[in-house]
């Protein structure tokens, strides 16, 4: 019984001591933004306030995942155009996680 307790306060006394990380939201997202970018990832965040030549490059790099795309991915079909709506692509879908299409 002695250690079998001893055992149970072991385990939790182990999970109380880590230390707490502390960040913002902001702080978090713009790190998650930096990575995504790190990987190649074409951001779609704010889209209805692009500039054409922003809309134009993000045209771009969409098509060049359309074709570099082998099959397509019914998961991810959806895929948000240059006004923030949602749209069924026409091209071999991209794979597509929270405002990022990934390249």
């Amino acid at each position: 019984m002695r250690s079998a307790l001893l055992a149970g306060l072991l385990a939790l006394s182990a999970c109380a001591s880590q230390p707490r990380v502390q960040t913002t939201i902001p702080a978090a997202m713009l790190g998650i933004q930096a990575s995504l970018a790190q990987a190649g990832a074409v951001s779609v965040s704010h889209a209805a306030d692009w500039t054409p030549e922003r809309a134009a490059r993000h045209e771009e790099a969409a098509r060049l995942i359309a074709d570099l795309a082998a099959l397509r991915d019914r998961v991810a079909e959806p895929i948000m155009n240059w006004n923030g709506r949602h749209c069924a692509p026409r091209r071999p879908a991209v794979p597509f996680v929270g405002g990022f299409i990934l390249l």
